[in-house]
């Protein structure tokens, strides 16, 4: 999912960006590995009960990163 992301570089790079997990110059390979990073932290610090709550898969978290990028504006340089 990290390298189909990083290909994409469309709405989950961004939601990576705001978190300030890469930037816009950033390698896929640095991409992909702030997602299963992200990934790996969620799945280790989220109760089986909050998982089930929100349905956590690759999937999802990819469709939220999307959805985040859309929340939270740019930082303005």
């Amino acid at each position: 999912m990290g390298e189909e992301i990083a290909s994409l570089a469309k709405g989950a790079k961004c939601g990576l960006e705001r978190l300030n997990l890469v930037d816009a110059s950033s390698s896929k390979a640095d991409i992909a590995n702030a997602f299963v990073t992200l990934y790996d932290y969620l799945d280790e610090h989220l109760t089986a009960d909050e998982k089930e709550l929100m349905g956590f898969s690759l999937w999802m978290l990819e469709h939220a990163l999307c959805k985040y990028a859309r929340l939270i504006p740019k930082k303005k340089k």
